[in-house]
């Protein structure tokens, strides 16, 4: 069991008398004390009927939609049990006056013995010394000077997680959260277990310098030539291009000629990123100029052009590889797609014989990848 704190957790109790509140719900806008709190887990909690204007406030166990009442710490029965009559009454989670201590002095305070005070972590073992060395004048004891953060036992919860190597070189200045490391206590820091952070991550010091920390709040966006995504389509359909076009003359192929063989879309994370774009394919034909475009969305005109070979200088029949390569600056982060179209002055049958027959059982394929490359 656990003392536990809960945020916004508000349910309400139709219960009478001494005993236990049965929670019927949460209150809109709250969380119930199963979320808040959970199964046997105490917490400070305050009932309230409004039909008579009674209270209570004190320690208890929720436990399977039931808040059993612990220990009353105060009441509008002056301090003790309140019997609650009939009516809803409100039950949230709260932190009671008890929580905040009397005020000590610097006598008194040093020889407190704090073990299982609410809200202090069991078992710190601190020594006298170390003890009167903590500025404790604000909560949750943020204000340390640096003779009595070196003090402190940082190797039990809540200050775990830091080698002392590591601890001592941290520059903690004023920052909240403890962000800010330097590049040297950085690549010391033990992170297993912090959040953001896979874990178990128990690196050394250069694997941990080499690391990827893109994603993790507050990290820099990665750069260098990172792969930001990858798109890719493929098909093993055979595909007859004999649109007798388009020519081998110095003009741009139009989208309205040769024969769509394939298409990927894609949403660029970033317009600075590189779209690098891959086609390969076979097939086997008669004898043509080859040519392959490739094409964006519904724009006319091609963007890049393949003319693979010359087929005149071979007899038909012949099967070969068909390429295509090209990079660009992604035009937007919209969806768009590319296509390539194939075509030429004779018949060309991607993935198929001469004739258009199948071969290789189905398992020679046209491809096409984009990779979305940060620069």
């Amino acid at each position: 069991m656990a003392f536990v704190y809960g945020d916004r957790t508000k349910e309400e109790s139709s219960s009478v008398g001494l005993a236990a509140m049965v929670l019927t719900g949460a209150v809109v806008g709250f969380q119930d004390f199963a979320t808040g709190v959970g199964n046997g887990n105490e917490t400070y909690y305050t009932i309230f009927n409004g039909g008579d204007n009674t209270w209570e406030v004190g320690t208890g166990t929720y436990n399977a939609g039931s808040l059993t009442r612990n220990t009353v710490l105060a009441s509008s029965n002056g301090g003790s049990a309140v019997n609650f009559a009939a009516g809803t009454k409100t039950v949230f989670a709260t932190v009671a006056a008890q929580f905040f201590g009397s005020v000590l002095n610097s006598v008194s305070h040093s020889t407190t013995n704090h073990t299982g005070i609410l809200g202090v972590p069991a078992a710190e073992a601190f020594t006298a010394s170390q003890h009167t060395l903590v500025d404790h004048t604000a909560l949750p004891f943020l204000l340390l000077n640096d003779a009595a953060h070196d003090a402190i036992d940082h190797t039990a919860l809540p200050f775990s997680l830091l080698n002392p190597l590591a601890h001592s070189t941290l520059d903690h200045a004023g920052v909240t959260g403890v962000n800010s490391f330097d590049s040297t206590a950085h690549s010391n820091t033990n992170h297993f277990g912090i959040l953001g952070v896979p874990g178990p991550e128990s690196f050394t010091n250069l694997t941990h310098a080499s690391t990827d920390h893109s994603g993790i709040p507050g990290i820099p966006l990665p750069g260098g030539g990172k792969v930001v995504q990858q798109v890719r389509n493929r098909t093993n359909t055979i595909i007859t291009c004999n649109a007798g076009t388009p020519a081998y003359v110095n003009s741009i192929p139009q989208q309205t000629e040769g024969v769509e063989v394939i298409t990927v879309s894609i949403s660029p994370a970033n317009t600075a990123n590189i779209l690098w774009i891959e086609f390969s394919g076979w097939g086997a034909g008669s004898q043509m100029q080859l040519i392959t475009a490739l094409f964006k969305d519904s724009d006319p005109d091609a963007i890049a052009v393949s003319h693979i070979l010359d087929l005149w200088q071979f007899a038909s029949g012949q099967e070969l590889p068909t390429y295509l390569n090209h990079y660009l600056l992604a035009p937007s982060t919209a969806p768009q797609t590319y296509k390539i179209r194939i075509g030429g002055n004779g018949t060309w049958f991607v993935n198929g014989n001469s004739v258009g027959a199948a071969v290789f059982g189905g398992v020679g394929y046209a491809n096409l990848t984009i990779t979305e490359i940060a620069p």
